[in-house]
């Protein structure tokens, strides 16, 4: 027979559940493994300064302000950039296919609609909260076959233009394994 999910919840053949069951450990392995792959990058930067896992309280959200209930908002990464950009980046990794009929209509008729829409969450969340205190959000979605999300790909074009300048990667070393890496 089939196996059983730390959940409770059989497991499918095709492994949609494990894909997407926040349970069985393969959800927050993804996540963990695209975070660290971005803080590995941006730590590789020359004078580029990262915190894991802020909150916006932390980064100067008031207890004042109408934003006090979002001071508890937990972000994965903030960094302030060797260009004078600081972000606030959020990652999610989601599963593109659905059980729900309508939803897996709209995402079967455009490549990376899954992961456009867990980004355009993602803005709803943090982004407002981020500009408020000074900061650029940053989306990093990908879908669990791979496939990022447009700004998560403009992100990385970004972080490429930062490693080839003078204010990048102080070796053509440092650079190569970022490179690998992605």
């Amino acid at each position: 027979g089939r196996g059983v999910c730390v959940c409770g919840s059989p497991l499918d053949p095709r492994g949609h559940h494990a894909q997407k069951c926040p349970n069985g450990g393969g959800v927050h392995w993804r996540h963990e493994q695209v975070k660290g792959a971005f803080t590995q990058i941006l730590r590789r930067l020359r004078h580029t300064h990262v915190l894991e896992e802020t909150t916006l309280g932390h980064l100067g959200v008031a207890t004042d302000s109408h934003l006090a209930n979002q001071r508890n908002k937990r972000a994965d990464i903030f960094a302030s950039l060797s260009n004078g950009d600081t972000i606030l980046a959020d990652v999610s990794v989601t599963f593109p296919i659905s059980s729900d009929a309508a939803r897996l209509r709209t995402r079967s008729k455009t490549v990376g609609a899954a992961a456009k829409t867990k980004s355009e969450e993602k803005q709803r969340k943090y982004a407002v909260a981020a500009r408020l205190v000074g900061l650029r959000f940053v989306p990093l979605v990908f879908e669990t076959f791979g496939r990022p999300d447009r700004e998560t790909v403009s992100f990385v074009k970004e972080l490429v233009g930062i490693a080839g300048s003078r204010a990048g990667f102080s070796t053509e070393g440092e650079m190569k394994a970022v490179q690998a890496r992605l």
